[in-house]
């Protein structure tokens, strides 16, 4: 009954002189815990054994061996402990999961009982049969969403008042620093910044730590600003206004912690951990586009905008101004006129605006609004404002950039803006392009000659530029026998023509 081979060969494989006998001590002491053993489908007789197998902790290990019982050899191990991994040869698990199995199978007699975890027969002991249990994965799973559950439940609840806290909705306002005043922040010219003040009744405090904030939001915690307001942070408690914008600050929030972890090291091992020292308490940075989320949220409230502008005087650098965000079109009034030497100035009215433009929407904001732009003028002027604006000082053209300028730039002004321009600008519009295509057949091939008009002037298409001493001149590529089907899909092709002849 005793597969004395099979014994040897895994005293062999184990990783160290003492692994056998403490396998040995995991079966007598019942922490095997489970065994399932089939043939395996692709090597004949090699029997894949599979179990959970505890050690000397309350953790257990998914265990795996492949025995080969005809020629008494281990033919494979896995354990998930760290000595399995480390030493590389069967660790304590593998090797108790071995023996549990040809225990069972009948190759070797049971190992003599110890402690009182086994009941003796008559010349033999019954291993008692493995102890139920919820993978701590699972329990882990349920405490999180009972946990989850009761917070839900307690926001629902009533809000417990605090002595002498104002019976009024909390509100948020918003605290936004231009790119120019969130330097301290980011000097990208996309990063501002943004705080808040959170009012309630005639109590109003700035917030000190906007994480802080989101996180007794999040608990329903009771959380204290100052002296005079301290309340239990229920979604009850909050304008919808407000619950909204928290909303979308928790987001930013948990983004932006995960970029301040730092990683520290002790002893062979490392972990990362957050660095309070790094993350942002009072003023949160964050980008255009992020701004104007921020902005639709907050839409027909008013909100303060902080600017440091480095044009201005020492005293009047810091300008502070509290508009009303909302929806409509800003009034600009634009005038080109002749300038000095060869040039044109371009006048923006009002100058004082300062743009917000994500690249999709365009806000500006002036001394009193807060302006969200449409989509037609967000794509219209969008550019154009975040380039010129806040402008107190006429921008110049040089003469030759304004067939460029006109071409395009003031069909959108002429749309969107009040515009007054000398009169002549048009002549600096570029002609519209006609186009003239000829076809032939041309040794087998239908080939294409394409040239394009522009007033007086005619170019091929298919010409290229060949320099030749100090001059240079055009001729004919060999590039213009081209099929037919690559020559109507040309990207001129798609420039608004008058006329085309074929």
């Amino acid at each position: 009954m005793v597969a004395s081979g099979m014994l040897a060969s895994i005293k062999r494989e184990a990783a160290l002189t003492t692994t056998y006998s403490r396998g040995s001590d995991l079966v007598r002491e019942g922490k095997v815990r489970s065994i399932h053993s089939e043939r395996d489908p692709d090597i004949p007789g090699i029997i894949d054994v599979t179990g959970r197998v505890g050690g000397s902790g309350p953790a257990d290990y998914s265990v795996m061996v492949a025995l080969d019982l005809d020629n008494d050899m281990v033919f494979d191990h896995v354990c998930d402990c760290m000595a399995h991994v480390k030493y590389g040869g069967m660790c304590k698990h593998t090797v108790a999961l071995a023996l549990a199995y040809l225990e069972d199978a009948g190759y070797i007699d049971p190992p003599r009982p110890t402690g009182r975890s086994y009941t003796r027969g008559a010349g033999y002991y019954v291993r008692p049969k493995p102890k139920a249990y919820t993978s701590p994965q699972i329990e882990r799973l349920i405490s999180d969403y009972a946990a989850r559950m009761a917070r839900e439940l307690e926001r629902e609840l009533p809000a417990p008042e605090v002595e002498g806290a104002p019976k009024e909705l909390a509100e948020l306002q918003c605290i936004i620093l231009t790119a120019d005043a969130a330097w301290r922040y980011s000097s990208s010219r996309d990063t501002w910044a943004l705080s808040l003040k959170i009012i309630r009744g005639k109590t109003s405090y700035v917030v000190k730590s906007v994480a802080d904030l989101v996180r007794a939001w999040r608990s329903g915690a009771v959380y204290s600003y100052g002296k005079k307001l301290e309340f239990a942070h229920r979604r009850q408690a909050f304008t919808p206004e407000a619950n909204e914008l928290l909303e979308f600050l928790s987001a930013m929030v948990d983004a932006q912690a995960s970029l301040f972890a730092v990683q520290v090291s002790r002893g062979a091992g490392s972990y990362y951990e957050s660095s309070p020292a790094r993350v942002p308490q009072k003023t949160l940075p964050i980008s255009t586009a992020q701004l104007m989320e921020v902005l639709r949220i907050v839409e027909g409230s008013k909100v303060v905008v902080e600017d440091y502008d480095m044009g201005r005087s020492y005293e009047q650098r810091k300008q502070r101004r509290t508009v009303v965000v909302r929806q409509a079109d800003a009034e600009l009034d634009v005038a080109l006129a002749h300038g000095e030497a060869d040039t044109y100035e371009i006048f923006v009215s009002p100058g004082e605006l300062t743009p917000i433009y994500d690249g999709t929407t365009l806000a500006l904001v002036g001394t009193k609004t807060l302006d969200i732009c449409s989509q037609d003028f967000s794509r219209a002027l969008g550019s154009f404002c975040a380039a010129l604006l806040p402008a107190r000082a006429p921008l110049r053209i040089l003469e030759r950039d304004m067939q460029g300028f006109c071409a395009a730039v003031l069909p959108a002004l002429r749309a969107h803006t009040h515009l007054v321009a000398p009169e002549g600008v048009d002549g600096y519009l570029p002609p519209t392009p006609e186009f003239t295509f000829g076809i032939r057949l041309d040794h087998g091939f239908v080939t294409c000659d394409a040239k394009v008009s522009y007033g007086t002037t005619t170019m091929s298409l298919f010409a290229v530029q060949v320099s030749r001493g100090a001059g240079s001149y055009y001729e004919s590529s060999p590039a213009w026998r081209t099929s037919l089907k690559v020559a109507m899909t040309l990207p001129s092709t798609r420039i608004p023509c008058q006329r085309a002849t074929i």
